[in-house]
């Protein structure tokens, strides 16, 4: 199980992403800068799964400052959550 930061969350390319790691078995970090109600409806699901999508609004990948204050919510592997965390929305190297 890895855990992966998915920009764009709330619809298209980044809301299916959401949808296949999650029933894939993998945490999923969903941002965006307001969310969906399938993006919703998919976190609500996963309460009960054993993988979740935590969703985190307000993220605006063009301002420095709300990724600064995103990149300080993220797991970093030692509150109990494994895996890798990578940047899926915009193809970028592993955060």
């Amino acid at each position: 199980m890895a855990t992966y930061l998915v920009t764009g969350a709330n619809r298209g390319i980044g809301y299916e992403y959401c949808k296949q790691l999650q029933e894939r078995g993998d945490e999923v970090i969903a941002t965006c800068r307001s969310s969906s109600a399938e993006l919703d409806a998919l976190a609500k699901k996963s309460a009960d799964a054993p993988t979740k999508v935590r969703i985190e609004t307000g993220v605006d990948i063009a301002d420095d400052k709300a990724i600064a204050s995103l990149l300080k919510t993220l797991p970093d592997g030692s509150n109990g959550t494994p895996g890798r965390k990578t940047h899926l929305g915009l193809g970028l190297a592993p955060v």
